[in-house]
């Protein structure tokens, strides 16, 4: 499982859960001018995806992966922030 360490400092903030929520909440800080560390943590080992799109549209065949993606490699860059994905959070 990948390890990633975050000293926390006034200037650092850590979203735990790559979901909808997850990401809104990263994009909405960049929007708003944060200009600190994000970091966004995830158990899943891939890029964030919308699961009741994946549930639904994408099992039918009607969307795919890069429709569902909440998170592009390109989004991940212009958000400037780390991504820790495939391991547990702990030690907030």
């Amino acid at each position: 499982m990948p390890t990633l360490s975050v000293t926390p400092t006034p200037d650092t903030i850590v979203v735990v859960g790559a979901s909808v929520a997850g990401v809104a909440a990263v994009q909405a800080l960049r929007t708003n001018g944060f200009g600190g560390r994000l970091v966004l943590c995830d158990g899943a080992r891939e890029h964030p995806h919308d699961k009741p799109a994946l549930s639904k549209e994408f099992l039918t065949g009607s969307l795919d992966e890069d429709d569902i993606a909440l998170l592009t490699d390109e989004l991940v860059s212009e958000l400037n922030r780390d991504l820790a994905l495939g391991g547990p959070t702990a030690l907030l």
